[in-house]
């Protein structure tokens, strides 16, 4: 019996499941059904439904690991579809005025819906557990369903809001603390993360409790649940924190092409009926960025990803004789077919009509109307069909050839030109379209030319345009049509913790809690690794711990980790020496060279377990282990990370002392990445 991996992924168009097989991580089984958007249960059914099948003929013992992954938390924000919140604000009595000013948060307003919060100030000195109670008594009566605490300094001092949050608990209502969401300072956005937080919480509840006991039931398994930032967590610590699961779906993109099609760098573009989503990948490691919610940043860290409304589905609007734009509006969300997917005899008769799919549609949009009196789109993948037809090469899976030449040639007419010339507009003006989202992302790569990965069920459609209007090579990823449900399964646990580094107790407090917090979120014992980098002017440490979700951890081989060191570094994996292998990760070293031609700086690169580039760093070299103390004239070289089993920590300035190591608190060998000169 071979054990196996589950996961499910709610798209916009789809709900995809997948079983990957836990050996080789091959892909056994694929289930898509349509993604219902009326209610909340719509969606959970949909999902149960998916499972259900890919149940089917197995036993639970051979499942190893479920996974999901929705959208739905970012869609309810957006939609206003959220309980207000009550919002207690604690600070001295003095400084009222200016805890208010800082704990203010403006209306999140999306769509015509508004963030309704409701608020209360508390006194630091005078929370007796009557006053507490009578504050969240009054929130709750006014119609509060959730509770944001904050207060000033409340990441020296959380017990402050640890009494307000008892005391909300025993009442019954949800409750988020700011000190919860970051250990980093700024009162203001550390209450807008709360506030965010807590207006979800209530809302995902109901969905991840029914897909939740539905995983466990058919598996008796607990269901984890897919993250922003690319990584899973256990379902209980999402309910708690649902905020971290904004952006889920396009994470779970990039967790695939990362896992499954091993990619190291590139530009991913996952192209599904709706939407493309657009993600860069540098060093084995998604690009990442701060969460906002319309204008307003919040301190939850999620993939750098771009989102546009043109995809596989995407209509076409006519302005006199020439294509005025491809989407945003799609077939899907305008209720109607393909074209491409009609019999070519249902498409015999069929006239151009311009018309408003939905009511606040303008109406331009072409589509066909049939002799029976249905419409159908003339979409992208329509067009990429013809294209293909006429170039002899493959056509997009499921589509009938002829009926695609059919709706472009009645296309065609009406702008005058050829079905391979109306074909080639409409692809010209969707890549246009997506131009200026890539151009954005790859300002991140700084100039490296980079491969086009394609994912989605629209991959074939609009990548292999992309990538000749970009003049960059491309590949299609293995099982592109379900990449982000086998991302799901990919996907390791992972948390990150923000905070100051302003002497050691405070670094090792960070590094400890993301470790921590990886445990408490799925992974298993004895796989974290955890990788403190410098925040921007070294102003605090952000600590990254990434952990494995079943068995073991995942340990690169030697000649994997020195090409993912060597393509990080540009050079040749010939060039490259192993200075030490730690538990979890491996130190490579380029010396430096001199040519007639060129000289090369020496540099370090450390990978981890899951062939992740930890550390980088040119005129740079490695100490050999060492114990606390060991002694490292910081004359000629400036220690600028450690290495111990399981942690790469790099060094603000001022917490490294004359002549020693700084004792971060391990009792392991400790690796000095020194700088040079």
């Amino acid at each position: 019996m071979s054990s196996v991996r589950l996961a499910i992924d709610v798209g916009g168009t789809f709900t995809k499941g997948v079983a990957l097989r836990t050996a080789d991580g091959a892909l056994r089984q694929k289930v898509v059904v349509p993604t219902t958007h009326d209610a909340l249960q719509g969606i959970a059914v949909g999902v149960i439904e998916v499972l259900a099948e890919l149940m089917s003929g197995r036993s639970a013992p051979e499942v190893e690991f479920i996974g999901f992954s929705t959208t739905l938390a970012v869609n309810a924000l957006l939609e206003g579809d959220s309980v207000p919140v009550g919002l207690v604000a604690i600070g001295p009595k003095v400084s009222r005025r200016q805890v208010e000013r800082a704990t203010a948060v403006p209306a999140l307003d999306a769509q015509g819906q508004r963030l309704r919060l409701l608020r209360q100030f508390l006194d630091e000195e005078g929370m007796a557990p009557q006053s507490i109670r009578a504050a969240l008594e009054e929130l709750r009566d006014d119609g509060a369903g959730s509770i944001a605490v904050t207060a000033a300094y409340g990441v020296d001092r959380p017990d402050l809001e640890r009494r307000v949050a008892r005391a909300a608990s025993a009442m019954g209502l949800p409750v988020v603390c700011g000190h919860e969401m970051t250990l980093a300072y700024g009162l203001h956005i550390r209450t807008l993360t709360a506030v965010v937080n807590a207006a979800l919480v209530t809302r995902m509840r109901s969905l991840t409790r029914t897909v939740g006991d539905a995983a466990t039931n058919a598996t008796g398994r607990r269901l984890m649940i897919m993250r922003g930032d690319g990584g899973v967590m256990r379902i209980d610590q999402f309910e708690q924190r649902p905020i971290e699961g904004l952006l889920a779906g396009p994470a779970a993109t990039l967790a695939g092409a990362i896992g499954h099609a091993g990619v190291r760098s590139g530009l991913v573009v996952e192209v599904g009926g709706t939407s493309t989503n657009i993600g860069l990948i540098l060093d084995g490691a998604p690009q990442m960025e701060y969460v906002t919610i319309g204008d307003l940043p919040t301190c939850v860290r999620s993939i750098q990803v771009r989102v546009v409304g043109t995809a596989g589905g995407s209509l076409v609007r006519l302005q006199g004789r020439a294509i005025a734009s491809v989407g945003p509006r799609s077939a899907h969300i305008a209720g109607l077919p393909y074209a491409c997917f009609i019999p070519a005899k249902g498409l015999t008769g069929a006239t151009l009509e311009r018309t408003a799919p939905r009511a606040d549609d303008a109406g331009d949009h072409a589509v066909l109307l049939l002799r029976d009196g249905r419409k159908a789109a003339i979409t992208l993948t329509c067009a990429a069909t013809t294209l293909a037809v006429l170039e002899k090469s493959p056509v997009p899976p499921g589509t009938d050839r002829r009926s695609a030449t059919a709706a472009l040639t009645i296309l065609g007419e009406a702008l005058g030109c050829s079905a391979g010339e109306a074909a080639e507009a409409m692809l010209h003006q969707a890549v246009r379209g997506i131009d200026p989202a890539v151009s954005d992302i790859l300002r991140r790569a700084k100039g490296r030319r980079l491969t086009i990965y394609g994912g989605g069920g629209g991959a074939t459609v609009l990548v292999p345009a992309l990538a000749h209007y970009l003049d960059l090579p491309y590949e299609i990823t293995p099982d592109a049509d379900v990449l982000s449900s086998i991302g799901v399964a990919c996907a390791p646990v992972r948390a990150e913790v923000e905070g100051p580094c302003d002497d050691l107790a405070a670094l090792r407090r960070v590094l400890e809690l993301a470790e921590a917090r990886a445990y408490e979120y799925g992974a298993q014992p004895g796989t974290v690794v955890v990788h403190g980098s410098l925040l921007a002017e070294h102003e605090g440490i952000r600590a990254a711990a990434t952990g494995a979700a079943t068995g073991s951890r995942r340990v690169v081989t030697r000649s994997t980790a020195t090409r993912a060191a060597a393509d990080s570094l540009g050079t040749d994996p010939q060039d490259l020496e192993l200075a030490y292998q730690t538990e979890h990760h491996w130190i490579f070293n380029r010396p430096a060279t001199r040519r007639w031609w060129s000289a090369v700086r020496p540099a370090v690169a450390v990978v981890d377990d899951f062939g992740t580039l930890t550390f980088l760093a040119e005129d740079a070299a490695v100490v050999p282990p060492a114990r606390k103390g060991h002694a490292i004239s910081t004359e000629s070289c400036r220690p600028l990370a450690l290495i111990d089993d399981h942690r790469v920590i790099e060094l603000p300035r001022r917490l490294i002392e004359a002549d020693a190591l700084p004792d971060v608190g391990t009792d392991a060998p400790v690796v000095a990445i020194v700088a040079l000169g």
